[in-house]
């Protein structure tokens, strides 16, 4: 009982703290950004949570994996986190790269125009839920094992984090202050999480990715910086999916020579 107890109530902080994130920032968006900086907020940050979900929702399969090895095999729960971050990895600076290069695109094709606030608050937002999205498998893991004290503290610390920095940078920058602070409130509470998972499981940072994975994150970064180039250099709506498509084609090229091509492929037609 005591175990069940404490399981929800933890979850219960958990629920309210993260009910309380997006209303504050949107609160202090409007107090010191205006009404247009919130309303683009909300358009950048529906993009991002949207298809951030993708991989969110595949990663919370931990849970009953973890709750399970939990009770048969506790030995083998550092391996499945292990394989887990190692995919959401994967996934995840692929889905990011891929929305922080069609921003422009989408900015002219939703807004109209090429609007500097949705193009600033998606840049933000989508490096901030990057970060965030890498401590998922943690973040689950400790649900399975019924361990949920540094995800609560995670949480509360990010809501109380997110409404001091917004009142500190709103004030100076604006609404790109309230989401600079939202963002660096997120990131910086997430890192507790995986920090106490490697603590206990005694993992270090460097046995997290292999070698191909970091192959990957090389070539993301030069098609962003060549996709950011197009766009400053031969700024037009032609020229965003120029970029766009060589980004794909390059991204594709990547996928195909790594060897979690097949893992995902094999995932796929289970």
């Amino acid at each position: 009982f005591k175990e069940m107890f404490g399981y929800a109530v933890n979850f219960q902080i958990n629920s309210i703290a993260i009910l309380l994130f997006d209303p504050a920032i949107k609160l202090l968006m409007s107090r010191y950004g205006g009404l247009s900086s919130a309303a683009y907020y909300e358009m950048a940050n529906q993009l991002v949570i949207k298809l951030r979900a993708l991989v969110v929702s595949a990663t919370q399969a931990l849970v009953p994996a973890v709750a399970e090895l939990k009770e048969t095999a506790p030995e083998k729960v550092r391996d499945i986190y292990l394989k887990a971050y190692r995919m959401v990895f994967f996934t995840t600076i692929l889905l990011y790269a891929t929305i922080l290069i069609a921003l422009p695109l989408v900015s002219e094709l939703w807004i109209g125009k090429l609007e500097n606030q949705f193009m600033n608050f998606g840049t933000i937002l989508v490096v901030g839920w990057s970060l965030n999205t890498l401590v998922g498998p943690a973040y689950f893991v400790n649900l399975g094992t019924g361990d949920l004290k540094w995800n609560s503290i995670s949480h509360v610390l990010m809501a109380i984090l997110n409404v001091l920095l917004g009142l500190i940078f709103g004030p100076i920058m604006g609404g790109l202050g309230v989401v600079i602070a939202a963002m660096v409130a997120l990131v910086f509470a997430s890192i507790f999480v995986i920090g106490a998972l490697h603590r206990q499981y005694k993992i270090s940072y460097k046995t997290l990715l292999p070698m191909e994975h970091y192959w990957l994150v090389a070539v993301v970064f030069i098609c962003i910086g060549i996709a950011q180039w197009l766009n400053t250099a031969f700024a037009s709506v032609s020229t965003e999916i120029a970029g766009l498509g060589l980004y794909l084609i390059l991204i594709s090229l990547a996928i195909w020579f790594h060897p979690y091509r097949q893992v995902l492929v094999d995932r796929l037609h289970r």
